[in-house]
């Protein structure tokens, strides 16, 4: 398959990642929200080395995902913490795939998909994306 997601070593991320990490910055809506690229790049990767978290790339899409188990039942989780892409990769299908890699990656793993996002930078949209396929609210966090 053209452009097929990869999954990406902690090696790779910074070059994978910076060019679409640049275009959601210009995107976000909340003017208290930061981004500190070096601190982000260098904890990601050391929670890839650790095992908890994975990251998968189309060209301009990019998803990341923590699997770990749930500390009162024991379940698998997988999470999605970012889900990004450029204007140019939304419209190839790309952002899709890479969707569709955590959540074929996240029932391998025992787990029912979830997903994570920041209503400053993603849009309402993406709320009828996730329902669209099949994802639910189930929580909610409130912030001061």
């Amino acid at each position: 398959m053209k452009n097929a997601p990869r999954e990406l070593l902690p090696s790779q991320l910074e070059s994978a990642l910076l060019p679409v990490f640049e275009h959601a910055v210009s995107e976000i809506r909340d003017e208290k929200m930061q981004l500190k690229w070096p601190y982000f790049i260098r904890e990601w990767a050391k929670w890839v080395d650790l095992g908890f978290a994975r990251t998968w790339e189309c060209t301009g899409a990019v998803v990341g995902a923590l699997f770990t188990r749930d500390l009162f039942s024991e379940n698998p989780r997988a999470l999605v913490m970012f889900w990004l892409s450029t204007p140019e990769a939304r419209r190839t299908g790309a952002t899709i795939r890479v969707l569709d890699t955590f959540e074929k990656a996240a029932h391998a793993f025992g787990a029912k998909p979830a997903a994570s996002f920041n209503r400053s930078v993603s849009p309402d949209r993406l709320m009828k994306v996730y329902r669209k396929r099949g994802y639910e609210m189930s929580e909610v966090i409130f912030s001061k």
